[in-house]
């Protein structure tokens, strides 16, 4: 079984670090929402595209659920596959 979620860059440029939401609407939200700031405060006229990436997410298994517990790996890297980009956003 696998589910889909969407991931916005937080930083312009760079996809990583995420912030992960339920939706692509709302992960455009939070991208443009936090440009916006970015873009204020640093008074930059122009800032790179936001992507907006999917990724389907497995159910974690005893393994991986042992591992994330004993800190040998971190649960995004267990249960996040297939990251694509599904939009870009100019901010």
């Amino acid at each position: 079984m696998s589910v889909t979620i969407y991931a916005s860059e937080i930083l312009p440029g760079s996809d990583t670090p995420l912030h992960f939401a339920n939706s692509i609407e709302e992960a455009e939200r939070e991208a443009v929402e936090v440009f916006r700031d970015i873009k204020t405060e640093s008074g930059e006229r122009e800032l790179p595209p936001v992507n907006v990436y999917a990724f389907d997410m497995n159910v974690p298994k005893l393994d991986d659920i042992l591992n994330v517990l004993n800190e040998r790996s971190e649960l995004k890297d267990c249960i996040l596959r297939n990251r694509r980009v599904v939009k870009t956003v100019v901010v």
